[in-house]
């Protein structure tokens, strides 16, 4: 079974958030420096987030920073383990 359906089915999660965690996954396993696309994993996750939790813009913004804290040390660890 795809990350994606486990992540849906099994954990519960919703399929948004469930995209994202697999394309999330995707870049850190082969790509762990691409800002662009971390950043746009954050800036998703943020999103969802704050429609979810009826967050205004600096919360959401702040919200959108902490993701890409987490997320780009995941990335660091990633890519060091890579080499």
């Amino acid at each position: 079974m795809s990350e994606f359906s486990k992540d849906v089915l099994e954990r519960g999660i919703g399929p948004d958030i469930a995209l994202v965690r697999a394309r999330l996954r995707s870049v850190l396993l082969h790509t762990p420096a691409n800002r662009r696309a971390l950043d746009d994993a954050a800036g998703t996750l943020a999103n969802v987030y704050a429609a979810q939790f009826e967050l205004g813009k600096t919360n959401t913004r702040l919200l959108k920073r902490l993701f890409l804290a987490i997320i780009e040390s995941y990335s660091l660890i990633a890519d060091c383990a890579k080499q």
